[in-house]
């Protein structure tokens, strides 16, 4: 599990990790005085290798922006997007700088309204969408490998010998 430091050194030399810089899905207790109403800070999701911060999320945005994130990184970059609505409010002002920065940038832009925050949402469940489409297509695509493999074995086996296929298909077909 990768954590995070605050890069002050105990006396051993180790780094000490700071509260607010890495939470994990167990459960820290908090300082006393801690009043339990307040809106936390930092926001973590369990994913499948690691947890990511609101931090890591937010240095994540202009690479989602540009369209240079991967899809595991696009993957968990959405998850956390759709649980976390300060880093959503901060995708959401940088969504609308970018967007309104290419728009004048354009030649020819007009004084032409455009509302970017359906914009915003529509991006974020297209490229959900196209992950979705990427992990069935990965599937279909392994499960059409498995049935070749399955086939070719089934004929290698067949032709040594071992296991006649077309006598088991021929007792299948006269029952």
């Amino acid at each position: 599990m990768r954590q995070f430091m605050s890069g002050h050194p105990d006396r051993k030399g180790r780094s000490l990790m700071a509260m607010d810089e890495y939470r994990d899905d167990r459960e820290i207790p908090e300082p006393s005085g801690y009043r339990k109403n307040r809106k936390k800070e930092r926001h973590t999701i369990t994913t499948t290798t690691r947890l990511l911060t609101c931090r890591e999320i937010i240095s994540m945005i202009p690479d989602y922006l540009n369209n240079n994130l991967s899809d595991r990184q696009l993957e968990k970059f959405l998850e956390h997007i759709q649980h976390c609505s300060s880093c959503y409010e901060e995708l959401e002002t940088n969504f609308m700088v970018d967007r309104t920065v290419r728009y004048l940038d354009k030649p020819g832009s007009g004084d032409t309204s455009f509302n970017l925050k359906p914009m915003l949402r529509q991006d974020l469940e297209r490229k959900q969408k196209q992950l979705k489409e990427k992990r069935i297509s990965g599937r279909v695509r392994l499960l059409i490998i498995l049935i070749t493999l399955l086939l070719i074995v089934l004929l290698v086996l067949d032709v040594t010998g071992v296991f006649k296929i077309t006598v088991f298909l021929s007792s299948i077909l006269s029952l």
